[in-house]
């Protein structure tokens, strides 16, 4: 039996959600990836969070959050304190993809004390970045950062390379919708070594793009175009031309910003060009 790990974080290389507009954006891919095993006490109970794993990761959100909240209940009356928390991440996580911040807020915010109560630090790290991820959808960045910073702290007590990684990149995202490029870069450059690192291009091209974009808000143009030209080669690595298209978009921005007119509607046009091959 598992519960939800990294969803809200580095998941997918494909779905992209904007988290902050105007200008430079920096996003979020938005999948989900579940870890963490638990003995159910009850067969039932162990039955019930694979159909709702199985609704989930069908789409049916509707579906998977009325066997979380039965799961729940059954877990709460079999005092089955460490499935409570997972059915609570579940339900955080189905209500973050449907966009219904508060109560994602809600459940994970109850996760987070079932956890602390068990005194798992990995069960902790995980409650305290899917809450830290769901405040910033709220538009409350301070409360993301400390959060996510304690987040940190924990992954690096258990010394897990990729869990710390991810931690940093969401940490850099938090701190560059607070407007902290500067602190963004500096935790957005770690995370990107670490997963180039491990080989992970996915998760890398991410985190060089949002590089680029905080370079980008701090007018260091020449460190945001090698930040966006490595994302771009990785996308086309992965063949994600929308993502490829949108760096290249990303590109012509930062050479408009810095006066290279031409350049930039030559980056506009290859970007054009990317999007217009892709498979219809």
């Amino acid at each position: 039996m598992h519960s939800g790990s990294f969803y809200r974080s580095l998941v997918s290389a494909t779905l992209m959600t904007v988290i902050l507009t105007g200008g430079a954006v920096f996003a979020e891919p938005s999948s989900s990836a579940k870890s963490g095993v638990h003995v159910a006490k009850t067969k039932e109970i162990a039955d019930l969070f694979q159909q709702g794993l199985k609704l989930e990761d069908a789409g049916d959100y509707v579906g998977a959050e009325k066997v979380f909240l039965d799961g729940l209940e059954k877990s709460k009356i079999a005092k089955d304190d460490s499935n409570t928390a997972a059915f609570l991440d579940q339900l955080g996580f189905v209500c973050y993809k449907t966009s219904r911040w508060a109560q994602a807020v809600y459940y994970d915010t109850l996760n987070l004390s079932f956890s602390e109560k068990s005194g798992d630090d990995t069960a902790i790290a995980r409650s305290l970045s899917a809450l830290a991820n769901a405040t910033l959808k709220q538009g409350q960045a301070p409360r993301a950062i400390t959060l996510q910073t304690r987040a940190l702290e924990l992954r690096k007590k258990l010394g897990e390379p990729h869990a710390i990684a991810v931690t940093q990149a969401d940490l850099g995202t938090a701190y560059a919708v607070s407007g902290d490029y500067a602190k963004a870069v500096d935790v957005y450059s770690d995370a990107f070594i670490a997963f180039d690192k491990e080989g992970n291009k996915e998760y890398s091209a991410y985190t060089a793009s949002n590089l680029g974009r905080a370079f980008t808000r701090l007018k260091q143009y020449d460190k945001a175009l090698d930040s966006f030209k490595r994302a771009g080669a990785l996308y086309a690595q992965l063949g994600d031309k929308v993502a490829q298209s949108q760096t290249q978009k990303d590109i012509g921005v930062v050479y408009e910003r810095s006066g290279r007119m031409a350049d930039a509607k030559a980056a506009y046009a290859e970007a054009d060009r990317i999007i217009a091959s892709a498979p219809q």
